[in-house]
């Protein structure tokens, strides 16, 4: 899958800048949701955001979360955030992307608030990056910097290391639920089978990737096979599914697009669609049966109502669609199965 988000998330050219976080304070739903534990989390999976573009673009392995007595801390081995100045207004990469509004973190857009929000709703938050062999540190406090950018030494690591305080003057005596943490990072490393994860200091991988999701969803034990893998980009739109028959009467579907997770819309309608044009008519009792797991990347979703997780868009329905009829159409031997799974009942 590409990067959730705009290639200036770790580079010095083309940063465009967006001065001041002081709204972010004022209305903090409109940027993370609420103030509750959900928001709480949704600061935790903003800067695991940041390892994981690296990762998708070819940087980086690993990322590691730790949260102990309120701090939250997330380590990946990505080039390290920049550090060298911007001549149009002489500060630092790393403190702009922690104190200015990025073009792509405003409210609405697609990958969510920031860096920068989270610094804003951060009591105390620091940065720690290793690159180009040396270790720099800079320090804020509630969006604005406490103690400046300050070279530590040499390093011969590459990274980055995030802890932040949320402040209670924004969450109150609000708790994050680490099950809840856990749960989204098993998500996350689903659909990430050649990252390495670590929770609590236990490591987290699943290197079978969707496969291996589509197997641990299905309610009954799937049909020996009966699988088929996709993986292709077709119109803009990268896609990648398992799809197969659950040896019991009933299956399942999950979903996710642009790493969030959506069990309904236009992804999994056209995966449906696409099964029912192979076998040229209306097979019900497969679609029962059908376990899928897809995972769509896209860069311009459509969503339906304000919870964004039903999709709603034709461009991603018809590439599902293509790409499904096209593979079970060239695997006769695949569709010859299914159909004999079908009439065994």
């Amino acid at each position: 899958m590409a990067s959730r988000r705009g290639e200036s998330e770790y580079v010095t050219e083309g940063l465009e800048i967006i001065e001041g976080v002081a709204p972010v304070r004022v209305r903090p739903g409109m940027y993370i949701g609420s103030t509750d534990e959900r928001g709480l989390r949704h600061l935790v999976f903003e800067i695991v955001g940041c390892g994981l573009d690296e990762h998708l673009r070819g940087h980086g392995e690993s990322i590691e979360v730790d949260i102990a007595g309120g701090v939250i801390c997330i380590r990946d081995n990505g080039r390290g955030i920049a550090v060298e100045p911007v001549s149009q207004h002489g500060r630092s990469p790393v403190e702009d992307l922690l104190t200015n509004m990025q073009p792509d973190s405003l409210p609405g857009a697609l990958v969510g608030a920031g860096l920068a929000v989270v610094n804003a709703l951060s009591e105390r938050l620091e940065v720690e990056t290793h690159r180009d062999g040396g270790c720099w540190a800079i320090a804020f406090s509630r969006g604005k910097v406490v103690e400046p950018l300050t070279r530590l030494g040499t390093s011969t690591d590459h990274g980055t290391i995030i802890r932040c305080r949320p402040d209670p003057q924004i969450f109150g005596a609000a708790q994050l639920d680490l099950s809840a943490v856990a749960a989204r990072i098993d998500e996350l490393a689903w659909l990430t089978p050649k990252l390495h994860w670590s929770f609590q200091g236990r490591a987290v991988q699943h290197a079978d990737g969707l496969l291996g999701l589509a197997v641990s969803v299905a309610p009954s034990p799937m049909i020996p096979g009966s699988i088929i893998t996709v993986a292709e980009t077709i119109e803009g739109v990268q896609l990648e599914l398992v799809a197969g028959l659950a040896s019991g009467a009933r299956g399942k579907r999950v979903g996710f697009v642009n790493f969030a997770a959506s069990n309904n819309g236009s992804h999994v309608r056209g995966a449906v669609d696409g099964i029912t044009k192979a076998f040229d008519g209306d097979v019900a009792a497969l679609h029962r049966r059908l376990v899928l797991a897809i995972h769509v990347g896209w860069p311009h979703p459509r969503f339906e109502g304000v919870s964004r997780t039903v999709l709603q868009d034709e461009v991603v329905f018809r590439a599902v669609s293509t790409a499904i009829t096209r593979e079970l159409r060239k695997e006769s031997d695949l569709r010859i199965s299914w159909l004999q799974a079908l009439s065994a009942g």
